[in-house]
């Protein structure tokens, strides 16, 4: 299976909230990514990916805004 980097990442969950996909939807697409993560990546970027994935738990609920701003820092991230 191919594996996943921040770029691939960023421009799905990109696409995911311009669509107007909730919370949910954006976790279990993160929970994915994170399970097929590339280990060239770095641990930022995998960090990211896996408070998205954690988006549906009980607790971690993120407002849009902040939503978008972590997959923002995915772009940013070295």
């Amino acid at each position: 299976m191919e594996k996943i980097t921040a770029d691939f990442a960023y421009k799905e969950l990109k696409k995911m909230i311009s669509e107007n996909c909730d919370n949910q939807m954006i976790s279990k697409s993160a929970t994915s990514f994170f399970n097929l993560w590339s280990d060239s990546e770095s641990i930022n970027s995998r960090n990211i990916i896996y408070d998205l994935a954690l988006l549906d738990e009980p607790g971690m609920e993120l407002s849009r805004n902040e939503v978008i701003e972590l997959i923002e820092k995915l772009r940013n991230v070295k």
